[in-house]
């Protein structure tokens, strides 16, 4: 019998040819030449005025604006148009994660050199939104950003200059297509300074403008970029999961299920909404194949183990698609189809079927190309599982948005119970060094659990004390050396957690905690639990790290903006190539053997007093 499963995994980055990434350059700069000769042609500039396309209304009225308020300096009109274009990547590669300069270009050349309008198609592609807020601030990280980028020798002015203009763009817009001179009246905006720039009108314009390209239902046309739009797919997965975690009872998370639900814990299934399937699998997964250790009680759930259950799931998703729906669907597409449905696989299959795909395999075969595809301990198991619908069970799952108490758990588990009951899984066989090293990473899980606990618990008491709030579970944890030099002397580890809280009523909260080992916290907030489509305020050393953390939006932290400062001028220590690579090696954690999966090991009752001399006899090193 013909196998139809098409199974998918992480991939290695995928690049345009040298010779297109140089003409889609050459073809932008030809484009921003022509706004150049606009400008000065429409707006009557002199021909000696030099400015920047760089600014929240088309390219050609932010140069023309830039050039009346704001002085660039004396630069050659050709040197001006390549600073522009770089400044107009920067604004780009700083505003979204993961976007590669050569994807920067592309986009901009597909708006016609329009800065805001770029941006609107890229959200499209990614299926994301503005969010109040949070874009607030990245706007204007990247405008100061791509100011320094052009080698703009006053950054600042023209961030100040826009930040005053964004309330009142539609009067600028008048006051340039006037026949009269305006220079006094466009003055005369820019002086009343507002208080924070204001991005809603600003986003209607450029969504205006393009309308060519992203209105209607057809996909943005554009060459396939899979690897970024992966990254996006795992983030929205990622927020999934934070969702899962608050929904779950404190005690069944902390001291049973977070074994299941890191092991196998998969957003497909029969359920209509991700997070009841991740739900789903994780309870059948304990009641199937117990463990058999007492119960172990876990605070932190460390970023690592969470970000490889939300790549599993990716790969698992995508692979049920591509099985399902045949080589008519590719990866590329499928992942679209996940993007647009926020990760939930029945809407992302409606909307391919209304696309014209059509199944040419079963649901039992497209099940287990996902189970095989996201590293099931037990993939034919869960496919067989899956495939039978448990109607009854999934029937016991509370609404989407709703808590999942305790009782609804017991129900769940006695529904999917088998009879009789399952044994325990026994342990794994291995050599004394290998229960020696398994001993010592458990150990030193612990030490570093018990610190980061002890942080939170700390900044919590500190920054929200008499609040109420008790800690729910740490669910992100990323570390960010500080310091000039990086010297030991000199340096500071801090961490970002993110960590739910809840008070005696009502459900728990997400926080983000900026933390330190040399002193009080500096920073304990809560921040909104994001929507799927949310745009984030980002953070150079999370990301550089891999990190999914949630930051806040109105708040200093580091990694904020100094950083982003610093990589557009040139003196970071990363390039955004490097920053993406990086990322992108966390990102794609498929491994079957991390360093925390240790503490699930059942070593038998094992001795360790022999481990010391083991480890010292087989010259070990283990840099946790």
């Amino acid at each position: 019998m013909e196998d139809r499963r098409r199974v998918f995994g992480p991939r290695s980055r995928d690049f345009p040819g040298r010779d297109v990434v140089k003409q889609e350059r050459s073809q932008l700069l030809a484009v921003i030449h022509d706004c150049y000769e606009t400008a000065r042609t429409q707006h009557r500039l002199p021909a000696e005025a030099t400015g920047y396309c760089l600014g929240l209304l088309d390219s050609v009225s932010s140069l023309a604006i830039n050039i009346t308020l704001v002085s660039s300096g004396d630069k050659a009109a050709d040197d001006l148009e390549r600073r522009s274009l770089d400044g107009m990547v920067v604004f780009l590669t700083t505003f979204f994660p993961g976007l590669a300069d050569w994807e920067a270009v592309h986009f901009l050349r597909l708006a016609g050199a329009d800065l805001l309008g770029a941006a609107c198609i890229i959200l499209k592609d990614r299926a994301m939104e503005t969010t109040s807020g949070h874009v607030e601030s990245m706007v204007r990280t990247a405008l100061k950003c791509a100011a320094m980028a052009a080698a703009h020798p006053d950054p600042d002015s023209l961030v100040d200059a826009w930040l005053a203009l964004s309330p009142c763009l539609d009067h600028a817009v008048t006051l340039l297509a006037a026949t009269t001179p305006t220079v006094a009246l466009l003055r005369g905006l820019a002086d009343g300074a507002a208080a924070d720039i204001e991005m809603g009108r600003a986003w209607e314009l450029a969504a205006y403008r393009q309308l060519g390209i992203t209105g209607g239902d057809d996909d943005v046309p554009l060459y396939h970029h899979t690897r970024s739009l992966r990254r996006a797919l795992v983030d929205k997965i990622h927020r999934l999961y934070l969702q899962v975690l608050a929904r779950l009872p404190r005690s069944e998370l902390r001291c049973r299920y977070h074994r299941a639900l890191l092991a196998a814990g998969s957003c497909y299934g029969p359920c209509s909404d991700p997070g009841s399937n991740v739900v789903l699998n994780t309870v059948w997964y304990d009641t199937m194949f117990p463990t058999r250790r007492d119960q172990l009680e876990l605070d932190v759930l460390t970023t690592s183990v969470l970000g490889r259950v939300a790549c599993r799931s990716l790969c698992g998703l995508v692979s049920f698609l591509c099985t399902r729906y045949g080589d008519g669907l590719s990866e590329h597409d499928a992942i679209r189809r996940l993007l647009d449905a926020d990760a939930d696989l029945h809407a992302a299959a409606r909307d391919a079927e209304r696309r014209g795909h059509r199944p040419c395999s079963s649901t039992r075969e497209a099940y287990e190309a996902a189970a095989t595809a996201a590293r099931h301990p037990y993939a034919t198991e869960q496919a067989a599982f899956l495939d039978s619908g448990f109607e009854d069970a999934v029937a016991l799952l509370p609404a989407p948005h709703e808590l999942i108490t305790s009782e609804n758990i017991v129900r769940l588990a006695e529904q999917l119970s088998p009879v009789p009951a399952p044994q325990p899984v026994p342990p794994r066989r291995g050599t004394n060094l290998y229960w020696a090293i398994i001993r010592l990473r458990r150990r030193r899980f612990r030490t570093h659990e018990g610190l980061i606990l002890s942080l939170v618990k700390a900044a919590l008491a500190e920054q929200h004390d008499g609040d109420g709030y008790e800690l729910h579970v740490i669910c992100c944890v990323s570390e960010c050396i500080i310091g000039p030099g990086f010297m030991p002397e000199t340096e500071d580890v801090v961490y970002h957690v993110n960590f739910l809280a809840r008070r005696q009523q009502g459900p728990p909260a997400l926080f983000f905690a900026e933390c330190s080992k040399k002193g009080p916290a500096t920073l304990c907030r809560l921040v909104d639990m994001p929507p799927p489509r949310a745009s984030l305020v980002r953070c150079m050393h999370c990301e550089e790290e891999g990190g999914k953390i949630i930051h806040p939006a109105s708040a200093e932290f580091h990694g904020r903006e100094k950083e982003f400062e610093e990589a557009a001028r040139g003196t970071f220590s990363l390039s955004n190539r490097d920053i993406i690579g990086r990322s992108e090696i966390a990102g794609q954690r498929m491994s079957p053997q991390l360093r925390e999966d240790a503490i699930y090991e059942d070593s038998d009752g094992a001795s360790s007093d022999d481990d010391d001399d083991i480890l010292a006899e087989a010259d070990y090193d283990d840099d946790m």
